[in-house]
């Protein structure tokens, strides 16, 4: 999501009630973005948007439908591969009209991440001195998430923490990670 504040506040408590709204009435989750994407082209102000990644579950099967527009990318980690989820087209509220077909996954025997980026422009406090100020990045959060993937998920959890507490120097940025397990 693109600025703070109030306005930026508000623009993300209308995106979530969006979906939460036609998520109740529409089962298509490339429809129901088009259509949040054209709500928010029509009334944001200028110059803010969001970002968004997200899609449907279903648990019986454990099968995904994802749509990843502008957001860093969801990482599905299974237990020999790795599938980095490329954002398919801009933020929402930026380009009126888009519409993206959601993508299919498996989610059995594996885990997805999705993450805020609080995580990789987190900078470096420890490690040589090329590294420390430098920010984590994607390839550093994807280092820890594989580090600990044999770890259960609590086990998982307090790895990342306890490396953000003692690998990352002191931020303002919020840090939300989602964890969805099939196993």
């Amino acid at each position: 999501m693109s600025g703070k504040g109030t306005p930026a506040a508000l623009l993300m408590a209308k995106s979530i009630s969006l979906f939460r709204c036609l998520c109740k009435v529409m089962e298509d989750i490339s429809e129901i973005i088009s259509l949040m994407n054209n709500e928010l082209c029509e009334t944001s102000v200028r110059g803010m948007f969001v970002t968004f990644a997200g899609g449907c579950l279903h648990p019986e099967s454990n099968e995904l439908s994802i749509i990843n527009m502008g957001h860093l990318p969801p990482f599905l980690v299974g237990e020999r591969q790795i599938q980095k989820i490329e954002a398919q087209g801009p933020p929402l509220g930026v380009i009126p009209g888009i519409m993206n077909p959601a993508k299919q996954f498996s989610l059995k025997n594996s885990r997805l991440f999705l993450y805020t980026d609080g995580f990789t422009e987190g900078r470096l406090k420890k490690g040589s001195p090329k590294e420390v100020g430098r920010e984590l990045g994607v390839k550093g959060f994807l280092r820890w998430l594989l580090q600990s993937r044999k770890m259960s998920i609590d086990e998982q959890i307090s790895f990342i923490r306890e490396q953000c507490k003692t690998q990352l120097a002191p931020r303002s940025d919020d840090q939300t990670l989602m964890i969805l397990s099939g196993e």
